[in-house]
C-alpha cells in the first residue's frame, strides 16, 4: 500500500435517510437561486447548472437561453426519474461561463467542470438526471463541543458559506451553531457541501465549505483575518471534509466508500480557475495540463498518465493560481497533491488508488507543485490586499442580504411562481426555507472590519 503523510478517517458509510417524497421535482432556472436540483445560477462565478443522482426514466430535451442577467425559461416541472438533455444557448453579446456542479456521486464526471459559451453559441448538456425528493440545499454538518460532550446540528444552506458563522470569533460562532436544527444523524458526506466543528474546551476550530476560499488571494487573506479574530484557537481547514469532523468526535458513522473518476478535459482559459496536473516522466522532463476544476485527477490512480488529454505543455504562464493540483514524479513514484475545495473520500482512498507510491498531501500549498516544476509553471504573485478587499465586500453583501435575496427567499419565490402558474406544488422541506437569522452584532462586525484592516495595512505574509 502507498504511504500517506496525513491521517484521515477510514470508516466506510450508509446513506442519509431518504428526503421527503413529492409528486415530482421542480427544476428551478431562476438567476440567483443556489443549488436547486437542476438550477442555472447567475452569480459572480457565472451560470451554474447543478445535477443530481443518475436515474432511469423518460428523456426530455429543453432549450435554455442565457441573455444578460436572465435565464429562460424560469422554471420547469419535471417528473422524478427524468433524463434531461439541455441545449444552453448564449443569445447576447457577452461570453458566459457555464459551471456544471455535479453532486460528486456521479461517476465518470468531475464535481464542477466549467466551460465558456461564446456569444450566439450553444452547449449541449446530456447527462442530467432528476430524482424525486428534496429540491434544494447546500447542506452542512455542524458540531459544538463543550464540557458536556458534543452535539450535532444541521444547516440546510450553510454548506458553501461557512464564514458567515465564524467571521466574528467564538462567541458569535457558538450563537450561530445553537440557532441551527439539532440532528440525530450526519448528512452523508457526498451531500455535505460544508461543515464546522467548534471545540470550546480544546479551543479548536475546524471547518470546510466556503465559496470565497477557492481563490487563493481570498483564501490566504481569510486565514490571516481568522488568526486575529480567534486568539488562542487552533484554526484548521478540514481537508478530509465530513470524515474529518466525524473522526474528531469519534462518531459511530460509516462513510461512503466509492471512488470517483472525474473527466479530464483541458481548460480553455487559465486566467480562470482550473485544476493543474504536472508530470515529470524522467525522459523529456516536465509536462503540464490545466484541466476543468472541481475534483482531482488523483482519483484515476497511475492510469491517469495514459488518460491525460494531448501531450501537455512544456511550460505554462498561468493567469491565476489554480484551484487544486496534482504533481506526478514517475521515476521516484511520488504523487503530490493539494486542494482548496473539499474532495470527499479522496484522502482515505489515495493509498488504495496509488499502491506502492509515496503520497505527499500539500493541503493548499500550491507553491510546492510550482517548486517541483523548477520554474516552468508561473502564476501572478499572491495579492493579500486584494483578497481582503474582495472577501470583506462579498461577506458584507452576503451576511446582510435580505431574506428575499437569500437562497431560502429565492426558493419561496420560485414556489410562489409555480403555484401562480397552476403547476403541482413541489415538496420543500422546512429546512429549505428556514432562516436561522444569525448575523453579527454591530460590535462583532466592527471587529471583523478591524481584522480586515489589520491584514490589509499590516502587510501580514499570506
Amino acid at each position: 500500500m502507498g504511504s500517506l503523510n496525513r491521517a484521515t478517517a477510514t470508516r466506510p458509510a450508509p446513506p442519509a435517510p431518504d428526503p421527503p417524497r413529492g409528486s415530482g421535482t421542480v427544476v428551478g432556472l431562476a438567476a440567483g437561486v443556489f443549488a436547486v436540483i437542476l438550477a442555472v445560477v447567475l452569480a459572480d462565478s457565472g451560470h451554474q447548472i447543478a445535477v443530481d443522482q443518475p436515474a432511469s426514466g423518460q428523456t426530455r430535451t429543453v432549450d435554455i437561453a442565457l441573455d444578460g442577467m436572465r435565464v429562460r425559461p424560469g422554471a420547469l416541472q419535471v417528473p422524478a426519474g427524468t433524463r434531461l438533455v439541455l441545449r444552453v444557448t448564449n443569445v447576447d453579446a457577452t461570453p458566459h461561463d457555464l459551471r456544471m456542479a455535479h453532486r460528486r456521486r456521479v461517476h465518470g464526471v468531475g464535481l464542477s467542470e466549467c466551460r465558456r459559451i461564446l456569444p450566439v453559441r450553444s452547449a449541449a448538456i446530456s447527462a442530467v438526471h432528476i430524482r424525486q425528493g428534496d429540491i434544494v440545499g447546500n447542506r452542512a454538518n455542524i458540531v459544538l463541543v463543550n464540557e458536556s460532550g458534543w452535539q450535532l446540528r444541521y444547516a440546510h444552506w450553510a454548506g458553501c458559506r461557512m464564514l458567515d458563522a465564524i467571521l466574528a470569533g467564538p462567541e458569535m460562532a457558538a450563537r450561530y451553531i445553537l440557532a441551527q436544527e439539532t440532528s440525530d444523524f450526519w448528512t452523508d458526506e457526498l451531500f455535505s457541501d460544508g461543515g464546522l466543528l467548534l471545540d470550546l474546551v480544546e479551543h479548536r476550530l475546524l471547518f470546510f465549505g466556503e465559496e470565497l476560499m477557492t481563490t487563493m488571494n481570498e483564501r490566504r487573506a481569510v486565514f490571516e483575518m481568522l488568526k486575529i479574530l480567534w486568539p488562542g484557537y487552533s484554526i484548521s481547514w478540514a481537508y478530509g471534509a465530513t470524515a474529518e469532523l466525524v473522526e474528531y468526535v469519534g462518531a459511530p458513522v460509516m462513510l461512503r466508500d466509492s471512488p470517483s473518476e472525474p473527466e479530464l478535459i483541458l481548460a480553455e482559459d487559465t486566467d480562470r480557475l482550473h485544476h493543474l496536473v504536472t508530470v515529470d516522466n524522467g525522459i523529456d522532463r516536465m509536462r503540464a495540463w490545466p484541466l476543468w476544476w472541481g475534483s482531482s485527477a488523483a482519483w484515476h490512480g497511475p492510469q491517469v498518465l495514459d488518460r491525460l488529454p494531448g501531450v501537455g505543455a512544456r511550460s505554462l504562464q498561468l493567469g491565476t493560481v489554480p484551484e487544486s493540483g496534482v504533481h506526478i514524479n514517475v521515476p521516484d513514484k511520488t504523487l503530490g497533491l493539494w486542494v482548496t475545495n473539499p474532495v470527499p473520500g479522496l484522502l482515505r482512498w489515495l493509498p488504495r488508488l496509488w499502491p506502492s507510491w509515496r503520497i505527499e498531501f500539500w493541503e493548499d500549498r500550491y507553491e510546492e507543485q510550482f517548486r517541483q516544476c523548477g520554474g516552468l509553471i508561473t502564476a501572478p504573485p499572491l495579492d493579500t490586499e486584494s483578497g481582503v478587499k474582495e472577501a470583506q465586500s462579498w461577506l458584507k453583501k452576503r451576511v446582510y442580504q435580505s431574506y428575499e435575496d437569500s437562497p431560502m427567499g429565492r426558493i419561496d419565490g420560485l414556489v410562489a411562481l409555480i403555484d401562480a402558474d397552476g403547476l403541482p406544488s413541489p415538496t420543500v422541506s422546512d429546512s429549505a426555507v428556514r432562516d436561522a437569522g444569525i448575523r453579527p452584532t454591530p460590535a462583532e462586525w466592527a471587529l471583523f472590519e478591524s481584522a480586515c484592516a489589520q491584514v490589509r495595512t499590516g502587510g501580514r505574509a499570506a
